[in-house]
């Protein structure tokens, strides 16, 4: 067989492992030099044009209280100040898609919770629709948590609220983003030292398997986005996963379970206790 046709021949096998090998097995012949130099130099030229593999799409959610820098935190990511309307608090799900590194990075802002305009309702019915956005899931929940303020009751809430929207799994896809990073320098304070200063906010990292990033909203430099989707990049390494619409669903199923025990009990005649947060 001529060079060029077993170079096509060669190339001819690579749709048939859609969507392309992960190695490729030259196999020679010992003792048979010159003809393995030969066939080694049909395989480079076979493949000296096919370009570096595209990295796969990146899914980010962003989740938070309202005004912790969800939307400046979206612009900071995809490198675009006008990506999210920052004045503007969110009160729908936005999708925006842009091109970060080489890497094609979907980010969904969604309506921050303790919304001053919006029931808890409609903001937890929103933010379930970010999976639908990130469809067919984010890869991760970025939750952003401002370091100007201290870990208050309202941003323990958040969590919890996040949990029982999302589920048990939700913890294992979220990291959380630290905001205005800029305020510690100030403070001449690390991360690490704020961390320290509220035991349920060590709980949460430590829920988050230690998934943490600080951003500098006011003097960002590219790096720090470079760092953060390294850290994303590499948890995907690691577990090949990400959140799916199954797993809402099994939030929601386990959600409705207590209702549907509390309605069988009353139902039965069975005096029950009023939760008012049962279902919520």
């Amino acid at each position: 067989m001529k060079e060029d046709k077993l170079a096509k021949a060669i190339l001819g096998f690579v749709p048939e492992v859609h969507p392309g090998p992960h190695v490729l097995l030259l196999v020679l012949k010992l003792g048979a030099e010159g003809e393995n130099e030969k066939l080694l130099e049909i395989f480079q030229k076979a493949f000296k044009d096919v370009s570096e593999p595209v990295k796969p799409d990146l899914r980010i959610v962003l989740l938070g209280r309202s005004r912790a820098g969800k939307s400046a935190s979206g612009n900071t990511i995809l490198s675009n100040d006008d990506a999210f309307d920052t004045p503007q608090r969110t009160e729908k799900c936005q999708k925006v898609t842009g091109n970060v590194g080489g890497q094609n990075v979907v980010v969904v802002d969604t309506p921050g919770l303790f919304h001053f305009k919006l029931r808890e309702d409609d903001v937890v019915t929103e933010i379930k629709e970010s999976i639908s956005c990130a469809y067919p899931g984010p890869h991760m929940f970025l939750l952003v948590v401002s370091v100007d303020d201290k870990f208050t009751e309202e941003q323990q809430e958040t969590v919890k609220i996040i949990q029982r929207t999302f589920g048990k799994n939700t913890m294992t896809y979220t990291m959380v983003l630290f905001t205005y990073g800029e305020k510690l320098k100030q403070k001449k304070t690390t991360i690490e030292q704020f961390i320290g200063t509220s035991s349920k906010l060590q709980d949460l990292i430590i829920q988050c398997q230690w998934k943490y990033h600080v951003f500098d909203n006011e003097h960002g430099s590219p790096e720090q986005v470079t760092d953060l989707l390294q850290k994303i990049n590499g948890r995907i390494d690691m577990t090949g996963s990400h959140y799916t619409m199954e797993m809402l669903k099994e939030a929601e199923k386990a959600l409705q379970q207590p209702q549907q025990q509390l309605v069988l009990r009353r139902g039965l005649g069975v005096s029950v206790p009023i939760d008012p947060k049962v279902g919520a």
